[in-house]
């Protein structure tokens, strides 16, 4: 159960910050290229659908995070995202796996925007 939380998290999380709206196939592939989810990307339609429903009314926070990456300040983004995140999608308890998923996604999406 906690690989399907993680991958619902990072894909969706993914497609927020770059700001996928109606994510296309591509958008799906790159997103699993970026983070090495799933052997087929098809299945990150999913957590797109999700998105929207997880993400949403997080704007101004998701705002936030940029901002603190553009500082460079990429541990308070991570807290950020960590302090929005629902409590049903957290995973990995202490040993810090989600904070280390969060700091991948945030630096390859912030990536993936920059070249865009």
């Amino acid at each position: 159960m906690a690989e399907v939380k993680r991958v619902i998290f990072m894909a969706s999380l993914y497609l927020q910050m770059v700001r996928a709206d109606d994510p296309s196939a591509q958008d799906l592939e790159d997103c699993n290229k970026r983070l090495g989810l799933a052997k087929d990307s098809a299945v990150l339609k999913v957590p797109a659908v999700l998105r929207g429903m997880l993400w949403d009314g997080k704007d101004d926070a998701i705002r936030d995070v940029d901002a603190k990456l553009c500082e460079g300040s990429i541990g308070e983004a991570c807290q950020i995202v960590s302090s929005i995140t629902p409590r049903w999608l957290q995973y990995g308890g202490d040993d810090g796996k989600m904070m280390a998923d969060i700091r991948t996604v945030v630096t390859r999406a912030r990536r993936a925007t920059a070249t865009h």
